[in-house]
């Protein structure tokens, strides 16, 4: 049996004789430079971050002293399930987080944007989105810097 995840919402990457229970099989995949997410489209078009439906757990902090604002968190817990093992291979190398040499085809507008709201955001300052990416070598930075201008400008 072959189960299909659309990546990015374009891009279709198929995964071989995996053996899903039926609220997965409708599973969109979202894998970032750096970060898998499992997003469960439901019937009615809610996302659900979470696939072992453990209700998730809303923190609020202490008000802000500058501001008076209340800041609130989300916090939930995901399976790990071994039909994203492949995933974790094109993004890990002996437990190190690498970029993939085919990050051209799997980074989309789609992944771009969580991957600016999971390690990345915007300079005020500057005017300017920042993405972290210390922990890459030079050439995989290098890498990153040709495949965000070809398809973003």
């Amino acid at each position: 049996m072959k189960i299909i995840f659309s990546l990015f919402k374009n891009l279709a990457l198929e995964l071989p004789s995996l053996r899903i229970s039926p609220p997965l099989n409708r599973a969109w995949l979202v894998a970032m430079g750096i970060l898998s997410i499992v997003l469960l489209h439901t019937a009615s078009r809610n996302l659900v971050y979470s696939v072992n439906w453990i209700e998730p757990k809303l923190y609020n902090r202490p008000a802000d002293p500058r501001t008076g604002k209340i800041y609130s968190s989300v916090s939930f817990n995901t399976c790990s399930l071994p039909c994203f093992n492949y995933l974790y291979n094109l993004f890990y190398l002996d437990g190190k987080k690498v970029i993939p040499s085919n990050i051209g085809e799997l980074l989309t507008p789609l992944s771009l944007a969580y991957w600016i709201c999971d390690d990345g955001g915007f300079c005020q300052r500057d005017r300017v989105v920042v993405l972290n990416t210390q922990e890459f070598s030079l050439k995989e930075v290098e890498l990153l810097v040709k495949v965000l201008g070809d398809k973003f400008g």
